[in-house]
């Protein structure tokens, strides 16, 4: 019994660096649902945790009741299961809750050491986000990323070059927001912590998290920084740590890198340039601005809040009543008809008498009448509170509205209590769809370290 305990913490380990390495995969199986299962694995040592804990009873009572809700579904519409998708979607779940019950022991901390390995696991992987990040510009050696990226088309390859734009972090993600989404709570955890970072470490993980250009990096960081001038007023303390980190991290995501103007010899700039020749648009009069000019992205805010993400907030604003909750796999076809209304109407007008011509020829194309790939392929909602709503309807809201008025409850007088609040809003209005194991190790650990 004492062996297959060590084995599964060497699993626990081995699960957390496989998350990370989100960008790959080994037999067309994503290493980060590898390393989702293994971490979920190391749950089985404690099952007497689980035995005892009242809040897992109720939680199991609110799961038999979205279960419910997506089986109704299943059942008008069988056409749709994919079993692989929805078992995943379940797994996700179960795995989450499990996951935040067993890190707020504390038995289950020291049993891993997590203070100490978390923190050196911030240095080691910040270092291999620099050099990948430089890797990418001056054609160094990168390991092969050979999963498909986060839009629709199953074969497209990961975007790992913005050719007048500015170049973003991606460390050993698919995508900058996913990069953002899985290491700042780390590091916000460990800022915040007894045990606190170094300078050095501080400035290295900063600079990445800014590196990665993303809007919601940036939200986060403004609201970190409110909070600390609330502190400041009221308990007359600050973090120096976050006001560092949250002022590189927005200072970074506003320095414009441009790889054509730092290494024009490139791979990818060459074959930029040759693709613009054979275009015909190329012209001999055109110079890459400098690195530093902000008008290479002709952003009027730091924020722009005319993209894709807060699309869906609108989608959720303008169909609030009107939403029909089938459960996970109908959520993102939801999104898709929502989406692809004005398209749906362009092609009748532009293509009335072939009307499916573009569409099944042209799938990946999205001409000047529409992005027709919106009628043919489901899209992701990115976030997380979107999408359970639109899968479960109010019945989400309740549970959470009740979940935290219950926390506040309790422990309303612990001073730290404020913090674990900031976590639980990162991970509902992260870029990230759904809950895992992943985030639920990472919100029952910041349940014990500021709440327990």
């Amino acid at each position: 019994m004492q062996k297959l305990k060590v084995i599964n913490k060497y699993c626990f380990f081995l699960g957390f660096l496989l998350i990370f390495l989100e960008a790959y995969q080994i037999f067309s199986i994503p290493l980060s649902w590898i390393g989702l299962s293994l971490i979920f694995l190391y749950a089985f040592n404690f099952k007497n945790i689980f035995t005892t804990n009242p809040l897992l009873k109720v939680l199991l009572i609110g799961f038999i009741i979205l279960i419910i809700i997506d089986l109704s579904f299943i059942a008008s519409n069988p056409q749709l299961l994919n079993i692989q998708y929805f078992a995943l979607r379940i797994f996700n779940i179960i795995s989450f809750v499990v996951l935040f019950i067993l890190f707020k022991n504390n038995d289950v901390i020291q049993d891993l050491q997590l203070d100490t390995k978390i923190k050196n696991f911030i240095i080691i992987f910040s270092v291999i986000c620099i050099y990948i990040y430089f890797a990418q510009i001056f054609d160094l050696f990168e390991p092969l990323r050979n999963r498909s990226n986060t839009s629709v088309y199953s074969n497209s390859l990961q975007t790992t070059f913005w050719p007048e734009a500015s170049h973003r972090a991606l460390g050993t993600f698919r995508e900058p927001s996913y990069l953002v989404s899985y290491f700042l709570p780390l590091i916000y955890l460990r800022i915040k912590s007894f045990n606190k970072l170094s300078l050095i470490t501080l400035i290295l993980c900063s600079t990445i998290i800014g590196l990665a250009k993303s809007d919601f990096s940036l939200v986060f960081c403004a609201f970190l920084l409110l909070i600390e001038i609330i502190e400041f007023f009221t308990r007359k303390k600050i973090d120096y740590q976050i006001i560092i980190f949250s002022i590189i991290v927005i200072s970074f995501s506003q320095i414009n890198i441009v790889e054509c103007n730092l290494n024009p010899d490139s791979k990818d700039c060459l074959n930029y340039f040759e693709e613009k020749e054979e275009a015909n648009i190329f012209n001999d009069d055109i110079v890459f601005k400098d690195s530093n000019d902000k008008s290479i992205e002709e952003k009027s805010f730091l924020i722009d809040f005319g993209n894709e993400r807060f699309a869906i907030y609108r989608f959720v604003l303008d169909s609030f009543n009107n939403i029909d909750h089938k459960g996970v796999l109908y959520a993102n076809i939801v999104f898709q008809e929502y989406s692809s209304k004005l398209t749906q109407i362009e092609m009748y007008l532009t293509n009335r008498t072939q009307p499916n011509y573009l569409l099944d020829s042209f799938p990946t194309q999205n001409f000047g009448t529409g992005r027709y790939s919106l009628i043919r392929y489901p899209i992701n909602l990115q976030n997380k509170l979107v999408f359970y709503y639109v899968s479960y309807g109010p019945l989400v809201l309740v549970i959470i509205t009740l979940l935290i008025l219950n926390l506040i409850k309790n422990y309303n007088n612990n001073f730290q209590f404020k913090y674990f609040i900031v976590m639980i809003l990162f991970l509902i209005l992260s870029p990230i769809e759904e809950l895992n194991s992943y985030f639920g190790f990472i919100l029952g650990y910041a349940f014990h370290q500021f709440v327990d």
